[in-house]
């Protein structure tokens, strides 16, 4: 598994712009955010767009979006930890010779596929929540994040405690196992 400190420092240190655009998508200032035409699909009007500020991009024709990481993954077609492998090498996030991740932390634990399956399947429920419950919202706008764009690009999701209301007792032991759940 791959630390989330590893992650996190991908996500920051390297500059999405300037990624993108080493990848051979060309893109031109427009406000405080870039434009270009998406590399996902037959594109004629720019559609794809970079926030230089939140690291993170959107194509208004796809309406698919994220960070570096899922910019690979798509781009790629790689998966998360291959994506990872390739960002920590690329030069754009450490000093020449310098690597962001040891190679003994992309082990794959036991079960990967289904515990990939598992883990989707919570990531949903927890969007879900996120857009029906309206405690998640009133906490974002509170701490003064409000912009929808992000909600659907980031995929944000919400615990209100009532994942483990829809699971079997396998799924909770995989889950807790993994560290999604506590025994609280």
């Amino acid at each position: 598994m791959i630390p989330q400190e590893t992650i996190d420092r991908i996500k920051q240190e390297i500059n999405l712009a300037d990624y993108v655009q080493s990848r051979g998508v060309k893109l031109s200032k427009n406000g405080k955010e870039y434009k270009g035409l998406c590399p996902f699909h037959e594109d004629t009007n720019p559609s794809f767009s970079v926030n230089p500020i939140m690291n993170l991009w959107f194509c208004h024709s796809c309406n698919d979006g994220g960070d570096v990481i899922k910019f690979v993954e798509m781009k790629d077609k790689l998966s998360f930890q291959e994506s990872v492998r390739k960002l920590s090498g690329n030069g754009f996030a450490t000093q020449p010779g310098t690597t962001l991740v040891d190679s003994s932390q992309l082990t794959v634990p036991p079960g990967p596929a289904a515990r990939a399956g598992l883990l989707s399947k919570v990531f949903e429920f927890y969007h879900k929540t996120f857009l029906e419950d309206h405690r998640g919202l009133e906490y974002l706008v509170s701490r003064g994040i409000e912009n929808a764009e992000l909600f659907k690009v980031v995929k944000i999701g919400f615990a209100n405690g009532s994942l483990v209301k829809t699971l079997s007792d396998d799924q909770k032991k995989e889950l807790r196992e993994i560290g999604v759940l506590n025994k609280s």
